[in-house]
């Protein structure tokens, strides 16, 4: 805190506005110029907007709590899963990839299960049932079960294996983002005295106290937009926190790490370090993952700090000095006031910015 000129303690002001606790750990920015004294500090905004209602760009955050029943459908289409929370298995029967993916792997199973075989035989002519023959009555199977419901008094899901085919097939159109929303993240749910979202086992919090895969965080049309931007960048790197206040590291699998004190100066060596290159989809994918990630986290670190109270303003208050020199006398003048601001260290950044 600048008190060169300063005779009176900032604890003696009369500030328009009440100064915010965190103001007990952080300097006031203090300038004064003749009998015109300045000072800048935080003060809570108790009409703080909640981020994910109020900002395009944030998606959508749906949890699995009793008291968010109206959610339970977006969460429930974004991850895939029917009303019971179990794989919504009607997804492979749509048309599409998705039935053209479950058919195959459906044929192949059946053509070397001893089930499916015993079947053959027993409603065929033929007494040696060999793969391809198998696969051609699957195939026939598939196609007259689709036509009419059932053949020879069989239904597709008679057979045990059905089911466990279905859902590995489920599996893997989701890991691939074939079905449900291919950019939904998993989030885990921390409450004690106070609620903390997280990326699911990112988080090193009791497991007492956190609910594992409580909700799932979906990108809104802008989230995406940031997303399909974002994916050839990152395919070539990734931003890391060295934690601490240490700053950002920049990976790209290269022995060297560069490190920058902010993570927009890693962001914008990464830019140039892409720029040019040329990702397969392989990369691409990887990119992609970094990118709904990132985002993702960027979102939470927001959310959590609205949820934790951390809403600010920035209160650049001015004061007369109506007394002397040697006695001055600090009369209360005009504020200006800036709200809206998420996050102590971003309001901090922010205020320090005000007088620089």
């Amino acid at each position: 805190m600048n008190t060169t000129a300063l005779k009176t303690e900032i604890g003696e002001l009369d500030f328009p506005v009440a100064p915010s606790f965190v103001m007990d750990f952080e300097d006031f920015i203090v300038k004064q110029e003749g009998n015109t004294l300045k000072v800048g500090y935080l003060a809570d905004d108790l009409d703080g907007e909640d981020p994910m209602v109020c900002c395009d760009g944030q998606g959508h955050l749906f949890t699995a709590h009793r008291h968010a029943r109206d959610e339970h459908p977006h969460m429930q289409e974004a991850l895939a899963l029917d009303a019971d929370w179990q794989p919504d298995l009607e997804l492979l029967s749509n048309g599409g990839p998705a039935e053209d993916a479950f058919r195959k792997e459906w044929i192949r199973q059946a053509s070397i299960r001893a089930e499916f075989c015993v079947w053959a035989e027993s409603t065929g002519r033929k007494t040696e049932s060999t793969t391809a023959y198998l696969k051609r009555r699957a195939t026939a199977f598939w196609k007259q079960q689709a036509a009419g419901g059932s053949v020879s008094g069989k239904d597709l899901w008679d057979f045990s294996f059905s089911l466990e085919v279905a859902t590995d097939v489920w599996s893997d159109l989701v890991a691939r983002g074939v079905i449900g929303n291919r950019d939904a993240v998993s989030l885990d749910c921390y409450e004690h005295s106070g609620t903390l979202w997280s990326i699911s086992g990112t988080h090193n919090s009791c497991h007492w106290d956190t609910a594992r895969r409580a909700g799932v965080w979906v990108p809104d049309e802008l989230a995406l937009d940031n997303i399909n931007h974002n994916e050839s960048i990152y395919a070539f790197g990734n931003i890391e926190d060295m934690g601490r206040g240490k700053g950002w590291k920049v990976t790209t699998g290269e022995s060297v790490e560069p490190e920058f004190a902010t993570w927009a100066d890693a962001w914008t060596w990464l830019v140039k370090f892409a720029s040019g290159k040329t990702a397969t989809a392989a990369m691409l994918e990887t990119g992609r993952d970094r990118a709904r990630t990132a985002l993702c986290q960027n979102v939470l670190d927001e959310y959590n700090a609205y949820l934790a109270g951390e809403c600010y303003g920035i209160v650049v208050a001015t004061f007369e000095n109506v007394g002397t020199e040697d006695d001055p006398e600090w009369e209360t003048g005009v504020s200006d006031e800036v709200w809206g601001y998420i996050g102590t260290d971003w309001a901090v950044q922010a205020l320090n910015a005000e007088f620089h």
